[in-house]
């Protein structure tokens, strides 16, 4: 359950991607192509 970006953006970051935004109720997470 994703409630705050920046929490995402860390979650995110440990799994290789640089950054990641709340979608709804789930954690995007988004790499450069």
């Amino acid at each position: 359950m994703c409630v705050r970006d920046d929490n995402c953006a860390s979650v995110c970051l440990t799994e290789g991607f640089p950054r990641g935004k709340c979608k709804g109720f789930a954690c995007s997470c988004h790499k450069d192509c």
